[in-house]
């Protein structure tokens, strides 16, 4: 007979967000490189990294990552880096559908 599989009622983890950036075309774009850290107790369904404006989502930035991706290249729009507000949210998903997210520092 087989065990009836505990339900998975644990939410996903993520430990921290963080990011590096680099001017590139001749110092007008921002590139970021953005490096963040989650685990889960069963497996990682999905990963997104949502753009922030004080605190409020705006855009995806990227959807469907895989369950090992841990760093992601962005490059700013022109008209988003001026602002003072904006930060990065990484938002994960579990296969049993728990999720998490965690917003990483202001984008100065």
């Amino acid at each position: 007979v087989a065990m009836p599989v505990p339900e998975d009622t644990e939410p996903p983890r993520i430990s921290q967000v963080s990011y590096s950036k680099n001017k590139i075309r001749r110092g007008r774009d921002l590139e970021l490189t953005l490096f963040w850290d989650a685990s889960d107790n069963q497996r990682l369904a999905d990963q997104e990294l949502w753009y922030l404006e004080s605190g409020v989502p705006q855009f995806p930035i990227v959807t469907g990552l895989a369950e090992q991706d841990r760093t992601f290249r962005w490059v700013l729009p022109s008209g988003l880096n001026k602002t003072k507000t904006a930060q990065i949210e990484v938002r994960v998903r579990d296969q049993a559908g728990n999720q998490s997210a965690l917003a990483g520092p202001l984008l100065k």
